[in-house]
């Protein structure tokens, strides 16, 4: 399992955010990896989100309600990705029409 530092995160959005569109904002928990707010200052994400006009929010600590949220979005978001996948695979294996 790779670890959740700064740049693992942002190599990751990065990457994310050349295959599909950017988000107007993001909902993170507290970890040092997406948020310095704790420890004063600004981390990479931080600036990342920043520089491209994005709004970073941060969930409640100690409050797994937003947690239990975005884990269920992601499920739903995965399921709907590898449906539109399958579609797209099943598409592609079709004879083209004469």
């Amino acid at each position: 399992m790779t670890r959740s530092t700064g740049k693992v995160v942002v190599d990751t959005f990065l990457r994310a955010s050349s295959t599909y569109v950017l988000p107007a904002a993001t909902l993170t928990d507290n970890g040092r990896a997406c948020t310095a707010r704790f420890g004063g200052g600004r981390n990479a994400f931080e600036y990342l989100l920043a520089a491209l006009g994005i709004t970073q929010k941060n969930g409640q600590p100690f409050h797994p309600r937003p947690r239990a949220r975005d884990q269920a979005i992601a499920k739903a978001l995965g399921t709907f990705v590898r449906e539109v996948q399958n579609v797209a695979e099943k598409q592609a294996d079709e004879p083209e029409n004469a």
